[in-house]
């Protein structure tokens, strides 16, 4: 379980954990290095480089495409309903085992670091500022009571908690984890997967002709993001971008 007490004074005195995070010595979570900063600037000089990606599903594109390359070859077959999808690091060493961490270890702390990757990238940083709101990928009822909290939420709360529209969509538990499926499978389960709250009827009012930028950990196939925004698009979103931390190697 995560650490309740810890949540609840990170909300109360936000502040002042700040002011405290940047002036006591801590230790890096990948090199474990001490006196440092949670992530060591020579951990993400080396671990969170810049890739050229696909702009539409944010697979890192050949080395020989060139910087005006924008779109994968299956991007380009089946355009993706996202307007844009960046992602910070790939899913693999070390990102793979601190996201264990923080999904599965309940080490929320690991949330305010995951930011910092997010803010420091510019392509996230931009879609940050260019949206009109931040929707995170939920959780299922039956997943949120199993794990205790939402991760992607801690996520987007320390990313840009100004911009959260929190409650608008909700998701149907489905019986086996996406992970373990592949992408043609994926899509037939996200089938009417997610839909609007009906108990906030006024948050789909607000997302009228916006520009949605949707948030998650790690993304796969992309199949959940884009059923997640043909569930916004057909309820009057302008257009909708996604922002993933981690990008897996599959497609």
């Amino acid at each position: 379980m995560p650490n309740l007490g810890s949540s609840w004074l990170s909300s109360r005195f936000g502040s002042a954990s700040n002011w405290l995070a940047a002036a006591i010595p801590s230790q890096c979570w990948i090199c474990q290095r001490w006196p440092s900063t949670s992530l060591c600037p020579d951990c993400l000089a080396r671990w969170a480089q810049h890739v050229h990606r696909c702009q539409g599903c944010a697979l890192p594109l050949p080395s020989l495409a060139t910087l005006s390359t924008t779109l994968c070859g299956q991007c380009l077959r089946n355009p993706p309903l996202l307007n844009a999808c960046v992602a910070a690091v790939d899913y693999a060493y070390p990102w793979r085992s601190l996201i264990s961490d923080f999904k599965f270890r309940s080490n929320i702390a690991l949330a305010k670091s995951f930011a910092q990757v997010l803010r420091q990238h510019p392509q996230a940083n931009e879609l940050i500022q260019q949206c009109d709101a931040l929707v995170t990928v939920p959780l299922s009822a039956q997943s949120l009571r199993v794990r205790g909290f939402d991760q992607t939420q801690l996520l987007g709360r320390a990313l840009a908690p100004h911009k959260m529209l929190s409650q608008l969509v909700l998701r149907r538990h489905t019986e086996q984890a996406q992970h373990e499926l592949t992408r043609q499978q994926r899509l037939r389960q996200l089938q009417d997967v997610f839909h609007l709250n009906p108990r906030k009827p006024q948050l789909a009012a607000q997302i009228q002709g916006l520009h949605i930028l949707l948030l998650d950990d790690v993304m796969t196939t992309g199949a959940t993001l884009n059923a997640l925004a043909a569930t916004l698009l057909n309820a009057g979103a302008l257009q909708v971008s996604g922002l993933v931390l981690a990008r897996t190697a599959l497609q």
